[in-house]
């Protein structure tokens, strides 16, 4: 009987505690601004090698790839898929710390692809990059993401990567080859043998 009386007293006494305890607030504040437009460096999210020297800037391309296909033998093949270094992806990264919300577009477009032994050797050759995997930083908000968008380059500016208004902000990366697919060029059979080379603007 005592022990039932004392758990029933004390119980009675917690009520009444919790019921006495008042509550309080303290205020808190942040003003955010928008990121350094004359500087900034984003660390790659995945392995690409980083722009050197960094592009700079509150909206700024990160890190991307260059395309290297190796060689190929007339006659043995149409095609080859870009050369993948070891532990490395290929791929692109943007960074958006403008904060605005504005949305943003990477886009490629390339040169001719010109021979080095002959200038006058114009190859006539698709390089196509397929719709790649995308990723985001462990805050990066996957509900507003940046989207991934297949294209053959060509000398028109044309997306890989775009975020629409309200999306993409913070950091974004673009694997590629993440989804299956490979970047590969495909060669005409009439084409002259020697070392082409171009520029993708970015």
């Amino acid at each position: 009987f005592s022990l039932v009386a004392l758990a029933g007293l004390a119980l009675s006494s917690t009520s009444v505690l919790a019921a006495e305890a008042g509550n309080t607030s303290t205020p808190t504040n942040i003003t955010l601004q928008k990121g350094d437009d004359t500087g900034g460096k984003t660390d790659p999210i995945i392995p690409v090698d980083p722009l050197d020297p960094p592009a700079g800037g509150s909206l700024r391309i990160d890190a991307v790839s260059a395309f290297d296909f190796g060689s190929l033998k007339l006659g043995s093949a149409d095609s080859k898929d870009v050369v993948v270094p070891k532990g490395k992806s290929i791929g692109a990264q943007v960074t958006d710390f403008r904060g605005s919300g504005d949305g943003w577009a990477l886009t490629a477009k390339i040169d001719d692809l010109k021979g080095q032994k002959v200038p006058t050797n114009i190859l006539k050759a698709a390089i196509s990059i397929p719709k790649g995997k995308i990723s985001t930083t462990a805050d990066g908000d996957m509900l507003a993401p940046a989207v991934a968008a297949p294209l053959t380059l060509s000398k028109a500016a044309a997306p890989v990567m775009t975020a629409k208004k309200n999306n993409g902000l913070g950091i974004w990366a673009n694997d590629f080859n993440g989804l299956g697919g490979t970047v590969s060029i495909k060669v005409p059979t009439n084409a002259y043998i020697d070392q082409y080379n171009a520029d993708i603007t970015w």
